[in-house]
């Protein structure tokens, strides 16, 4: 059989661990592998390359995605696939790995049920917001590198007695948020997904004032809240606390890159190992994940139609900090 692989979407720490384990997995069943460069856009474009064993050894400890990503408007045309699949054709490629968040798995849903290629995908996406796992690929390295960031902050907010707002990605879910606000041990945190109470926050910094001047204050916002704005609390806090110094950071896409951690190196491996298992057993149209730390697989119609659980798990142990 000749596999191929994609990583599709944002990347995600991990996602070249995982291409190294399918890679290494597919050649114990004398397999070949198929790199397919630039996501979907790589099967319409025909970027294909064989990946060897030998290429893909030492790629565990690499953040990114040797594969490139990107989002194809283009696949999600009739024609766009159409031509995607007679170049899967062509290469003789029977089966796909398709690494990536719900992009990733509408896409790859929309082609097996209009070729009935074998497919089987992985959670590749720093927001930990696919439905089906407990988290998914490069979740665990981006709340890590949230908190060596917000540990260096408090840093500066401690030499300065400085309040800071920080801005962390998460796209419409806030674990990202809620994880590293907890870890860091920030006095509060706004969530998409819990309703946020201001008036709460604005009473407790009229009754500490004074001791905020002298003391670090970390606030999280996670990007994906919609009740505030991170440049409007800012400007809201100088206007309401002239006593009160704040600065603020969006972290952005630093929280993408870097090294994973080993978490995220081992879900990888372990769910591209599985991955070919699945291809072996004729198993298609299944997403994989992990709970209980067992591997599990889902439907891509299910994880695409179902919601994720919230990232609302952590507020009162956040709200510790309003308390201090």
């Amino acid at each position: 059989m000749r596999v191929g692989i994609l990583t599709s979407g944002g990347d995600a720490p991990g996602m070249n661990a995982a291409i190294r384990t399918v890679t290494l997995a597919a050649a114990e069943k004398k397999w070949e592998t198929i790199g397919i460069f630039h996501g979907y856009e790589g099967l319409i474009n025909q970027e294909f390359k064989i990946l060897y064993p030998s290429e893909v050894q030492g790629l565990a400890r690499f953040g990114g995605t040797i594969l490139g990503s990107s989002r194809s408007p283009a696949f999600f045309t009739n024609d766009g696939r159409r031509l995607a699949f007679e170049n899967l054709k062509k290469e003789k490629i029977e089966a796909l790995v398709v690494i990536g968040g719900d992009g990733t798995y509408k896409g790859a849903d929309i082609f097996i049920k209009e070729t009935g290629i074998l497919c089987v995908g992985l959670p590749g996406t720093i927001d930990n917001d696919l439905f089906g796992t407990e988290v998914t690929i490069g979740f665990k390295t981006a709340v890590q590198t949230a908190v060596d960031a917000i540990d260096k902050i408090l840093d500066t907010a401690e030499s300065h007695g400085r309040m800071f707002i920080i801005e962390l990605m998460g796209r419409d879910a806030g674990h990202i948020a809620a994880n590293s606000a907890a870890a860091a041990g920030a006095h509060a945190c706004f969530l998409p997904e819990t309703t946020s109470d201001v008036p709460k926050f604005f009473s407790f910094l009229e009754q500490h004032a004074k001791r905020i001047q002298k003391k670090p204050f970390i606030v999280i916002i996670a990007e994906g809240e919609k009740e505030l704005n991170t440049q409007n609390l800012l400007k809201t806090i100088q206007i309401k606390f002239q006593n009160i110094e704040v600065r603020s950071l969006v972290l952005g896409h630093l929280q993408r890159g870097g090294n994973p951690v080993a978490e995220d190196r081992l879900l990888a491996a372990r769910l591209g190992w599985e991955s070919v298992n699945c291809l072996s057993n004729q198993e298609s149209g299944v997403a994989l994940g992990i709970k209980n730390n067992n591997v599990t697989k889902t439907s891509f119609d299910q994880c695409i139609k179902c919601k994720i659980p919230p990232a609302n798990w952590l507020p009162e142990l956040i709200d510790l900090g309003l308390r201090e």
